[in-house]
């Protein structure tokens, strides 16, 4: 897939510079899923802190009961 992006122009500059012209995809392709892998471990981490948190927990429960419906029929 072709992707279009807008990079400082020192990273640019050092990133032709440095990587031959066959290999820039690779690399950014590398990059960035290097990125994302460490962004979802991130993420997985801040669930597993929130999830072992019984304030967060009990709030969750709280709002969860907004979802049941209210005593009536309000449709």
């Amino acid at each position: 897939m072709r992707m279009t992006f807008n990079i400082m122009d020192t990273i640019a500059k050092e990133f032709l510079a440095l990587v031959p012209n066959r290999q820039r995809s690779r690399l950014v392709s590398e990059l960035i899923q290097q990125a994302l892998e460490h962004k979802k471990e991130n993420i997985i981490e801040a669930c597993k802190k929130a999830n072992k948190d019984g304030e967060s927990t009990r709030l969750i429960e709280e709002w969860q009961g907004f979802d049941e419906p209210a005593d009536g029929d309000w449709s």
